[in-house]
């Protein structure tokens, strides 16, 4: 492993193991009247799954992406539920870390008496703790149900500019597929059926195929490509199609990558906008 990334490595977990210690010390609070075997119970439980997160990050960084693609998605998105849900608890642990320092400066005043009871820091820690399973419990929930999670939203547009060849047509738009993020084949192929079941005219995809490489769409090709329309389907590249948030080995690597996008296009029928220009230009420049 090269040794920047080591460092990386260090500091990410130093600041996180005292993110961590920081939330437990406050939530464990919430279960110190519990039974002894219990406490231990939920003190072994909260720092294993910890551990394991610490694991997952070591793995994501130094596993092949293309070859472990799915596993490295799955610990992303441990990690990003986890890590927002604890930063999101400790919001409230320093809010309430403030009232106490300001507190306890009162308190250096014999005349003032505010003392921070044991009630208020359950009270508190239970706080934390419902904060940080809020996060965990959207998140999880939208990531397990909404990515396949497939809807058609009809609208009509009407404005007065509109030739009238274009009176009763209709469009179709997909967007932000991210592929890399699908587990579930068939409830893609459900999704791309509502779409054909409409009958459009025309149909456009507006980027995002992958959330970061070509290989991610390799399994969906042949899915999205029943997306078909009389007048065209027509396509641009997204954001993340542009694999900017991946690190390449080489910049030539990442170009092969969105030169493997465009094939990709192509091979699902859908005419990519961004290589229509560029043929246009290079017959203008011929011509």
């Amino acid at each position: 492993m090269p040794m920047n990334r080591l460092i990386f490595l260090l500091v990410f977990f130093v600041i996180y193991f005292l993110l961590d210690y920081y939330v437990f010390v406050a939530i464990k609070h919430s279960y110190e009247d519990a039974a002894p075997i219990w406490r231990r119970f939920f003190t072994a439980l909260y720092w294993s799954i910890t551990a394991l997160l610490i694991i997952g990050i070591t793995l994501f960084i130094i596993i092949d992406p293309k070859e472990y693609l799915p596993l490295r998605t799955f610990l992303f998105a441990a990690f990003g539920i986890l890590f927002f849900s604890k930063l999101f608890a400790s919001l409230f642990v320093v809010i309430d870390d403030l009232r106490r320092g300001f507190t306890f400066l009162i308190n250096l005043f014999p005349f003032i008496d505010d003392k921070f009871s044991v009630g208020r820091a359950k009270f508190i820690s239970k706080t934390a703790l419902i904060a940080g399973a809020i996060p965990i419990t959207t998140m999880t929930f939208g990531i397990v149900s909404g990515a396949h999670d497939y809807r058609i939203r009809r609208r009509t547009i009407a404005f007065r500019s509109l030739p009238k060849a274009f009176d009763g047509i209709r469009i179709a738009q997909i967007s932000d597929i991210h592929t890399g993020s699908f587990f579930n084949k068939t409830a893609v192929q459900g999704g791309v059926d509502l779409l054909v079941a409409e009958k459009p005219d025309l149909a456009f995809f507006t980027g995002d195929l992958v959330n970061n490489q070509s290989s991610e769409a390799k399994n969906y090709l042949d899915i999205f490509k029943q997306v078909k329309a009389p007048l065209g389907t027509y396509s641009v590249m997204g954001n993340h199609d542009y694999g900017d948030y991946y690190s390449w080995s080489s910049q030539a690597a990442k170009q092969k990558d969105i030169e493997n996008l465009h094939a990709m296009h192509k091979y699902m029928g859908y005419d990519l906008l961004a290589e229509s220009v560029i043929r246009s230009q290079g017959r203008r420049r011929g011509g």
